[in-house]
Parts: structure tokens; C-alpha cells; sequence
């Protein structure tokens, strides 16, 4: 049975962030709530949290001008 909540630990690593970022930062998401001084985020609303926030990219534009003509 997978577990239905992450840590902050685990999404420490799933964001490639600090725990501490994490702590710093996670009072403000919706989908975290703390039991006891340990905080629980939900799985399934964490990642509905980072699909709705996420934003497009660019294409990288070239920060050189190609003196060949080459684009």
C-alpha cells in the first residue's frame, strides 16, 4: 500500500529543493497541514499544486549573434 502523504523530506526531493526551503515556504501551500509539529503533504493535491502553478518555458534564445548566418 503506498502511502496516501509525502514528507517534507520527500518533497525536498521531489522539488530538488532544501528541507529547509521547504519548512520555509510550506505553510503557505493547500495542500500541506501539520498534526503534532510534524507537517503531512497530500500526494495527489501536491501534484494538482504544481500543475496548476507551473509556467510554460521559452525556447532559449541565442545570446550570440551567429556571425555565419547560421540560426
Amino acid at each position: 500500500m503506498q502511502a496516501l502523504f509525502y514528507s517534507v523530506g520527500e518533497v525536498a526531493s521531489v522539488l530538488n529543493v532544501s528541507q529547509k526551503w521547504v519548512y520555509k515556504h510550506i505553510g503557505k501551500w493547500d495542500c500541506a497541514f501539520k498534526i503534532e509539529g510534524r507537517w503531512f503533504i497530500d500526494k495527489k493535491r501536491f501534484f494538482e499544486w504544481i500543475k496548476s502553478n507551473a509556467q510554460p518555458t521559452k525556447p532559449a534564445q541565442p545570446t550570440v549573434e551567429d556571425r555565419h548566418g547560421l540560426t
